[in-house]
């Protein structure tokens, strides 16, 4: 048998505000558009809107994270965010959403939201999030980073938690499903659509240096 691994703690350890919350910048237009979503009535409804350079660097650009409103208000409140960030929803390469949330068919029939069915696979998609936010290998700065106005998916990565350790080698570990919401909407999206090489041309390096001051100011 292999050696007992502990879980218990926090989720993303590897997160920081220091190193992956950042001041707002304005989206270059050439960059590329997604969204997730994690759907909730009585617990949060939540939207994420990520740019993605030509390069492939992620940021979390704006969240909605709204709780006991009706499915047509959050319709509304998504569209007015796309038009507002990135020129309209249809914009957008992918709307990522749990394949099995009832409210997908009402979301692309009745609200024109097209959403595509999201690779749900916890453990896989934890670990696609944790590589992106570790460091780009050329540049030394993460892969993934958040606009601090994003206030509920920075608390939710901080706090996010794995249940008790177990004592059975063969059982997976799950994190506490507690505040996971903004979290799960992210994770639909990194992991199901898209790749980030390790390059930069020059353009990328002008806006970097833009983002990086924060941090040497």
């Amino acid at each position: 048998g292999g050696e007992f691994i502990s879980f218990s703690g926090i989720v993303y350890g590897i997160f920081s505000r220091e190193k992956h919350v950042i001041d707002e910048f304005t989206i270059p237009s050439g960059w590329k558009w997604y969204g997730g979503i994690d759907y909730g009535a009585a617990n949060p409804f939540v939207f994420l809107l990520v740019a993605v350079s030509n390069q492939g660097e992620a940021y979390v650009v704006k969240e909605h994270y709204v709780g006991m409103r009706e499915l047509e208000y959050h319709a509304r409140c998504i569209k007015d965010i796309c038009d507002e960030y990135c020129g309209g929803i249809d914009r957008l390469e992918g709307i990522y959403i749990d394949p099995s949330a009832g409210i997908k068919r009402d979301l692309n029939v009745t609200h024109n939201i097209p959403t595509l069915n999201a690779d749900n696979s916890l453990d896989m998609g934890i670990e696609r999030v944790k590589y992106y936010l570790g460091n780009n290998e050329l540049t030394g700065v993460p892969r993934l980073r958040v606009f601090r106005t994003c206030t509920n998916l920075i608390d939710e990565i901080e706090k996010l938690s794995y249940a008790e350790a177990k004592t059975d080698l063969n059982t997976s570990e799950k994190p506490r499903k507690r505040k996971d919401h903004a979290c799960d909407a992210l994770r639909y999206i990194v992991s199901t659509s898209f790749m980030i090489p390790d390059v930069l041309d020059d353009e990328e390096k002008d806006i970097r240096s833009i983002i990086i001051r924060q941090f040497t100011l």
